[in-house]
């Protein structure tokens, strides 16, 4: 094989390496904006859950509220019920 040759081999093998590393960076480029947009949904994901977080202690607060609110009236039902009683048995 001539110098002349080798260089041209050589040349077209630059060149062939230089076409695969610009393809390489085309794909990182993709995977990076790929990974960029993932992060974006991640971030929205994450918030939404902190507002459904924050929804679901605040239905529990109700939820505690409203069983503190039943068991008060069931008592004062219960009271009720015994004055009518007596009331009702005093009538007799």
């Amino acid at each position: 094989m001539t110098t002349e040759e080798r260089v041209k081999q050589l040349e077209d093998m630059m060149v062939e390496m230089l076409r695969k590393q610009d393809r390489a960076v085309e794909e990182l480029a993709g995977l990076r904006e790929g990974q960029s947009e993932l992060n974006t949904k991640v971030v929205r994901l994450e918030n939404r859950t902190d507002r459904l977080e924050t929804k679901v202690d605040e239905a529990n607060r109700n939820i505690l509220s409203l069983s503190y609110s039943v068991e008060t009236l069931q008592q004062e039902t219960t009271v009720n019920f015994k004055q009518l009683t007596d009331l009702i048995r005093g009538l007799k």
